[in-house]
Formats: structure tokens, sequence, C-alpha cells
């Protein structure tokens, strides 16, 4: 799939597998959580399969359905186009806006074919369920930088303790942060808390997962973290943590595995000073109106024909902006357009832009195909080229996206180097 400026697309390809011994035991509207993944360049982006053999309300009673579960939100709305397989020939086709609703899928049979004695959806009494498809989210207004954060916790159920705090792990070259876990147990239940030291940061946010494998146990969860502190989670209830049916021990031990990314927000600024030499010389009265949210820039007619093909087009046309001496631009903000202009007078001058802003200079001569933006803009994302940003340049200049080829060159020699 081809994506465009402001969308990241990641394509995933994931199978879930669960016991027919499980399965049978679940009630109506009962289900089992498979593993949870994070999509690699949507940044805390977590993801899980959830399987409800019975039927998840009274509509679906009595049918096998299969949920993906993604952590979208109003504020970061996710498109899905995906096919899942659950047997040989048994596959089904979807597609999905992720935003309030955080779970859509698709029914997979009734519940009584999924567990007749000739069952075509279980193998060695396990049924496997493949998922592929394609991510889809708007790249975020402010860069992100992430670090995976990993632990195995074993725990002794001999003589069981009320509190346990497991060995603490910097996050290597992340801001000083370190982190670890603790597990608290009362009346109420066991419980697991992720607990952050920020280092030098204000603000962090965690998406991660707990998951006990034997006891088919995982919960997918995101905190935010403004000072140092814990969060975390009701992992089982205390009869469920002794019961021996439900396997959260095994051989004496309860096995914990945490999984998940740290994110800080980190605003880059790119200060850059202009020095075109000789302006090109207009009369001194402009003739043209650029509309911008609440701005208006007034530029001459001959310049915006001189750098763009486009604007040039629309002038020798009989539009409507060309009668009236007038058009509104509603894609970029006043700032993007103002410095675009001042580009094309080539004024000297200085210039500071955010990252996602020196995109949107390009976005912008992109659009209305203005050669010198598009190679100002280009030469300035490669002299700031870093770990933060590589992996969004990479998807961003590839040649089934805005092919930005020089750009594109030097982010593939960056990943030797990084």
């Amino acid at each position: 799939m081809k994506g465009s400026f402001n969308q990241i697309i990641c394509p995933f390809k994931t199978q879930w597998k669960f016991k027919k011994a499980d399965l049978m035991n679940l009630a109506e509207n009962e289900y089992f959580t498979g593993k949870y993944f994070y999509a690699y360049n949507i940044y805390g982006l977590q993801y899980s399969l959830l399987i409800y053999p019975n039927g998840f309300n009274e509509v679906t009673s009595r049918e096998t359905w299969a949920l993906l579960y993604l952590n979208a939100s109003e504020e970061r709305k996710i498109f899905v186009e995906l096919t899942l397989e659950s047997a040989e020939n048994v596959s089904k086709s979807s597609s999905f806006l992720y935003s309030t609703e955080t779970e859509f899928g698709t029914m997979i049979c009734k519940t009584e074919e999924l567990f007749e004695e000739n069952s075509k959806f279980f193998v060695n009494d396990e049924i496997t369920i493949k998922v592929k498809g394609t991510l889809i989210a708007e790249h975020p207004s402010v860069s992100i930088v992430s670090y995976p954060i990993y632990m195995e916790w074993k725990i002794c159920g001999a003589n069981f303790k009320d509190e346990y705090e497991s060995k603490v792990f910097n996050a290597a070259t992340f801001f000083g942060i370190n982190y670890y876990l603790t597990l608290c147990l009362n009346g109420a239940g066991l419980y697991v808390y992720l607990n952050l030291g920020l280092g030098n940061q204000k603000k962090i946010k965690a998406v991660v997962d707990f998951s006990v494998d034997s006891a088919h146990l995982n919960y997918g969860i995101q905190f935010g973290y403004e000072i140092y502190g814990r969060q975390g989670i009701l992992l089982c209830s205390r009869d469920d943590l002794f019961d021996p049916s439900k396997r959260f021990f095994v051989n004496g031990f309860l096995t914990i595995k945490l999984n998940g990314v740290l994110m800080v927000e980190k605003r880059h600024f790119i200060d850059i000073n202009v020095k075109n030499g000789v302006t090109q010389m207009f009369p001194v009265n402009k003739d043209f109106v650029i509309a911008v949210g609440e701005s208006e820039i007034l530029v001459h007619k001959q310049l915006l024909k001189d750098v763009s093909h486009v604007w040039a087009g629309m002038f020798n046309s009989k539009m409507r902006e060309t009668n009236e001496n007038y058009m509104i631009i509603k894609d970029f903000d006043s700032k993007i357009v103002k410095a675009a202009i001042k580009l094309c007078y080539r004024e000297n001058g200085t210039f500071k832009f955010t990252f996602e802003e020196m995109l949107s200079l390009y976005h912008f001569g992109n659009k209305y195909y203005i050669a010198l933006i598009m190679d100002f803009a280009e030469d300035c994302l490669i002299k700031h080229i870093s770990p933060t940003n590589l992996c969004h340049l990479i998807q961003l200049s590839a040649p089934d996206s805005l092919n930005i080829a020089k750009l594109h060159q030097s982010t593939a020699v960056r990943t030797l180097i990084f």
C-alpha cells in the first residue's frame, strides 16, 4: 500500500494459538486474550487478539468471534485492513476504523461447529488464528523517542509473601530512566506495579503488557508518569493465584513477563540562516492574496508563476482564484506558507522550524511543485537525520511514498551508522 505524507503505514502478519480445552471452559461473554504485539513504526501502538468461543452479547450468543484489539483513541485513530484465517479455506477480510472503539472483528463459526467432534478448526487440539493486514495512522505532531523494555521475573511460591520487588533496570542511553516491578498481595488479589524513575524527564508514557504464560494471562495497559511513582493492575484474584488448576505456579515458581515501550515527546528545532544573495526584483505593489486561516499574505502573481508550474497552470486557466486574485490554502498553517513565500522571494533571514514543520514545508513544495523549496527542505532534513527520526524519514522518502531520492539514500547510509 502506498502511503501519503501524513500517514504511517505498518504491514503486519501475526498468528495466535488457543487450546481447545481452555476455550471449552469459558462461559458466555468470557474470552481469552492472546499475546500482545507492537507496531514497529507506530510508536506505542499495541495489538492483540481476543477470542470469544460463545459470543460477547445476546446478539452473538452461541457464535465464536475473534476480535482484534488496538489501543487506539479519539486523539489517535487507526485504520486497519485485515484478513483473518482460522482454518483451511476459512478466511474473512474486513476493514475497520479504530478510535473510541478499540475492538473489532468477525464471526468465525457457530459455537457448536467449533467444538463438534470432527471440527476443522482444531489441529492437535489447538486453533490457530492468523491475521495479516495493514495498520494506518497519522504522523504524530511532535517527535517521539521510544525505548523498549522487557523483564522476565520468577518468584518462588514457597512461603509466598505479601510484597516483592524486582531488580532495578536502567533504560540505557534513555535520559537516566530506570524501572522495576512490585508485586503486592492483599485480600482482593495480586497486584503488579510498574515503577519508573523519570531521570531528567518531566513526563513519560508507558505502553506495556503483563503476562503469565502458564495461566494464559495477558494484560495490555498504558500509563502516564509525571512524577516518580508506580502504576499497575490487579493481575488475578487471591483464589485464582493459589488454585493449582489455574497454573500460575509451575515447578514452584510464578513467572511474570513485562514487555512494552517507554515514550518521551522530544521537540527538535532546526535553526537555519538563509543567505540567498540577490533578491529578484518585482514591482512595489503586490497583486495577489493567499489566505491561510486568519492571515492574508500579499504576493506578486508573477512570482508564483515563476516558481510553480501548478500555480502557472492555475493562472493560465479561468479558475475563480485567477479572476479574484485570491486563493485560500487550508491544509498548511500560516507559518509554513509565509516561510515558503519568503524562500520563493529569496529573502535573507533566519528560520526556526521543528522537525515536523520542516516536513510540512517539504510537503508544501511537493504539492505545488516548487523545486526551490523541495531542495531546500530536503537538504535541511538530510543534515538533521538522527536516530529519533530515522525510521520516519526512511518511510517518508521511500519510492512508494514521496520518493525523495537524496534523502532516502542518506537514510539508507545512516542505518549502517546508528
